[in-house]
């Protein structure tokens, strides 16, 4: 969240203080979630306001009067504000303008104390939801079921199991995404993953041709302290050389639906994924002559 502040000239940082956590309890709002305090470049060198950002260590940012002035999503403009100021909004502007929003969170709210006045809005930072925690539509729950004979069934249909053909080759894929589903990740937030992206890889065309992407589920890939995590393989030509081979990702619940976009696109165009995500989606590897230093010295 951003909180906009407005306030008296040499409000004290004791006011701003109060102000601020008596905002937040009344509105039910979690103080960890404040990115940002923002206000006009009139509150640039507030010191109360600085006092308390550099406490909270949440960064202070301010607007000249013509940015805010024309900010979507004001709901309380005050024509006493504009003859001072030269805008009708500070604390509802500069929230909405710092957050990037067009709809205020908690409205122009009025605070004093000591004599000073103060007033603080707040917005919500807009951000897409993690593509694992939205809901997507459970066919295999909806639409199978096994029957009395211990048969998978779909629609009332028994499917009838693909006979081995050896003499036949397996179908190309350019990538090989493993997803672990097992019981620890499955917690974390891959439970029934590996099935939204094979939907979302279809939607890209990447479930066939050429860049084909295979998406396979596993029930342990041995990555516990890493939960909520995949590998992907790549087939190489005899002449190519790695780019995204075997590597490992964690925290694949928190990728958004743009997130696996661009790892998707990144994949087909042989793009290493280290460009598109955070380091942070990155697990560390063990090298191998770590293992074999250790027995050779236990030896």
């Amino acid at each position: 969240m951003v909180l906009g502040i407005g306030c008296d000239r040499n409000t004290p940082a004791h006011v701003i203080q109060q102000g601020l956590q008596t905002f937040l309890d009344e509105h039910n709002l979690a103080p960890e979630s404040v990115a940002a305090f923002s206000s006009i470049a009139l509150k640039a060198d507030e010191a109360g306001i600085h006092a308390i950002s550099y406490r909270q260590q949440t960064p202070f940012v301010t607007y000249e009067a013509p940015q805010l002035a024309d900010v979507e999503g004001i709901e309380n403009p005050s024509e006493f504000v504009k003859k001072i100021t030269g805008v009708s909004s500070v604390a509802e502007a500069a929230a909405l303008k710092k957050a990037g929003a067009n709809r205020l969170l908690v409205p122009k709210w009025k605070y004093k104390q000591d004599g000073f006045n103060m007033t603080l809005a707040c917005a919500r930072i807009p951000a897409d939801e993690a593509i694992a925690k939205k809901k997507w539509k459970n066919w295999l729950g909806e639409n199978c079921h096994i029957n009395a004979h211990g048969n998978e069934v779909v629609k009332g249909y028994q499917c009838k199991p693909k006979h081995v053909d050896l003499n036949r080759p397996m179908l190309y894929h350019r990538h090989h995404v493993l997803v672990c589903e097992g019981g620890r990740c499955a917690k974390e937030g891959s439970r029934n993953l590996a099935h939204h992206l094979r939907t979302y890889l279809k939607k890209l065309g990447l479930s066939e041709g050429e860049n084909r992407i295979k998406i396979s589920r596993t029930h342990c890939a041995g990555t516990c302290r890493n939960r909520a995590a995949l590998v992907i393989y790549e087939r190489l030509a005899s002449h190519e050389t790695p780019i995204n081979n075997g590597l490992w990702l964690r925290n694949i619940d928190a990728l958004t639906e743009d997130d696996w976009q661009q790892l998707f696109l990144a994949l087909k165009t042989r793009t290493p994924l280290q460009q598109v995500l955070d380091e942070g989606f990155f697990a560390p590897i063990e090298d191998a002559q770590i293992g074999k230093i250790v027995t050779e010295n236990i030896i």
